[in-house]
């Protein structure tokens, strides 16, 4: 099966989750994106709270690496200390068996999608994102983590009172700690054009 082919059913399946409940906890409202390891839907709890939950797809399910990543980005993102970093509230298992993580939900949208948008970022807006960008890489690499995939579509702008946004990076999913070595030699984890 080809990249294509795999990206098309991996979004299949997440699209059948919306409307689903999981953990008995949760009612899946929509799918917000997916990407090569799982799908991110925006949930509502019976308690009335909103969340994100990202949840492995299917052809990851069992297999132990991309299980190993999912627990450590939680791990990871929850030893950076800087508040552009996406908060990670819990982890569980779908009913289906799949690993998930709980992460706080966000109304805006990506940098890429602004851009995709507007055609621009105005100078004033994109030296602030940068300014923001380079205080929480500084977090991270106090912390010794590496993000590995720093990307326009992993940076979002979260909506925030007053028409400003908040800067949150997102998906630390191949984000590593430099004192570790997960990867195989000669494997590449990341975004080719970002890196």
């Amino acid at each position: 099966m080809n990249d294509s082919e795999m990206s098309a059913r991996d979004r299949s399946e997440a699209q059948a989750r919306v409307g689903s409940s999981i953990e008995g906890q949760w009612h899946v409202d929509a799918l917000l994106g997916v990407g090569g390891a799982a799908a991110v839907f925006s949930a509502t709890h019976t308690h009335g709270r909103r969340a994100a939950l990202k949840i492995l797809h299917a052809r990851h399910r069992s297999d132990p690496e991309a299980i190993a990543r999912l627990r450590d980005e939680r791990r990871i993102a929850d030893s950076i200390v800087h508040p552009a970093c996406v908060q990670i509230l819990g982890e569980g298992v779908a009913d289906d068996g799949a690993p998930l993580l709980v992460l706080e939900l966000l109304e805006g949208k990506t940098l890429h999608a602004a851009w995709r948008q507007s055609g621009r970022i105005a100078i004033a807006e994109s030296l602030r994102i940068a300014d923001v960008l380079l205080d929480f890489l500084v977090a991270c690499h106090a912390a010794g983590i590496v993000h590995r995939d720093l990307k326009p579509s992993n940076v979002f702008l979260a909506d925030a009172p007053g028409g400003t946004s908040t800067v949150k990076v997102l998906d630390f999913g191949t984000a590593m700690e430099s004192t570790r070595r997960r990867t195989q030699r000669r494997l590449a984890f990341g975004t080719p054009s970002y890196m």
